[in-house]
């Protein structure tokens, strides 16, 4: 669903009202996902501030690959949980979702 769909509006609507009204046969998900986050470490540590002068961060850093962030909300109870996914293969997205009971979560980490 993006702006340049020309249902947008209708489904937008269908979207807002089922986040007004869930449904109480079961649980509504909203779920969202950012992939690609870098995980980077800095090469040296942080200079603490002295007199006169603010504290530095040295600009380079070593890089460690990325991982992908996974958010859920439950609608109908207001639980929050999340997940950094540390591979990134669709195999694995089945079993990663965060709110899930799946025991199967190897490539997915709770925060």
């Amino acid at each position: 669903m993006n702006k340049r769909d020309p249902e947008f509006a209708t489904k937008a609507v269908a979207v807002i009202e089922l986040l007004l009204s869930p449904p109480t046969d079961g649980p509504l998900f909203c779920v969202d996902e950012m992939p690609g986050i870098g995980v980077r470490q800095p090469t040296a540590p942080d200079q603490p501030a002295a007199s006169g002068r603010s504290a530095r961060r040295e600009f380079e850093y070593q890089r460690h690959g990325t991982v992908d962030l996974l958010a859920g909300f439950r609608v109908n109870d207001g639980q929050v949980c999340g997940m950094v996914r540390l591979e990134h293969r669709s195999r694995s997205s089945a079993n990663c979702w965060p709110c899930s009971t799946s025991r199967r979560r190897s490539a997915c980490r709770s925060i």
